[in-house]
């Protein structure tokens, strides 16, 4: 029995495609992550549930479905939301000129 949803096989497929290294993690709610930053180009894909992100002066909510593209060396923290939530991620080494952003992989 295949248990994947679409979300993951759309997520896996992009870092297969992509040649990157990925990781699968769920928290419960209200686990937080204390500011900190990494040295690589991170790509998020949220799978289930939902969680904040604070970057800079602003709050980014993913939910299900959104994807985030997470400069290097960006500062950030991040709390999960009421029902926990499920993430597909990996570092991406060669973007050279990143930038932040969210965007819906699935609708």
């Amino acid at each position: 029995m295949n248990t994947r949803s679409s979300n993951d096989s759309i997520a896996i497929a992009w870092f297969q495609e992509n040649e990157v290294d990925f990781h699968q993690w769920s928290n419960k709610p209200n686990t937080a992550y204390e500011w900190h930053e990494h040295k690589y180009h991170k790509v998020l894909f949220c799978i289930k549930g939902s969680i904040n992100f604070f970057i800079n002066d602003d709050v980014y909510t993913l939910s299900a479905g959104d994807r985030l593209d997470l400069p290097n060396s960006t500062l950030h923290k991040a709390v999960v939301l009421e029902h926990g939530v499920t993430c597909i991620e990996g570092a991406v080494t060669s973007f050279k000129n990143s930038v932040l952003q969210i965007t819906k992989f699935i609708e």
